[in-house]
């Protein structure tokens, strides 16, 4: 991927967080925060065993093992953080924010991969299961902020769905 695009999108969610991300209570997202970067890692190290959905691709400067930290640490960290921060009260708020939230990573992923050749797909995956992932990916991260017990378990049949779909099992 563009070295220049990965900078560029963790300077901008670096800053959100900055401005946006409710540091009084940082402490609070910590656990929800703690679950995305391991879930990260944890397909990072599945996939590097049986075979990759997805994966950034080696670009000028950084290979694509940096470019995953860049993008689990300096991206998608801040990028939970600001979204866990800013959620709305009002339950049509609510579909509307996971919506948004999922479309803006489609719209960044569709970029990346359009206009920097930063991913390639594997496995029968493509941009449109990750639009999927994101929705379901929004929802479990908030329901892990408001009930970690009820995320985690629902974690189980969620990942049992991807792994079974692309035949990891």
């Amino acid at each position: 991927m563009s070295p220049i695009f990965e900078i560029i999108l963790s300077v901008i969610f670096l800053l959100a967080a900055w401005r946006w991300g409710d540091w009084k209570n940082f402490f609070e997202y910590y656990p929800t925060l703690l679950y995305v970067a391991i879930g990260n890692l944890t397909y990072k190290l599945v996939a590097l065993y049986q075979f990759h959905l997805w994966k950034t691709t080696d670009g000028n400067f950084f290979n694509a093992e940096i470019s995953f930290f860049i993008q689990n640490f300096l991206v998608i960290i801040p990028l939970i953080f600001v979204y866990l921060s800013k959620f709305p009260e009002k339950r049509k708020e609510k579909i509307h924010y996971v919506i948004g939230w999922s479309l803006i990573l489609f719209l960044l992923e569709w970029i990346g991969a359009e206009f920097f050749q930063g991913f390639k797909y594997y496995h029968g995956w493509n941009i449109w299961w990750s639009l999927l992932f994101d929705i379901q990916m929004f929802t479990m991260l908030r329901l892990h902020f408001v009930n970690y017990k009820i995320a985690i378990l629902l974690s189980v049949p969620c990942t049992l769905f991807w792994l079974i779909c692309f035949d990891y099992i």
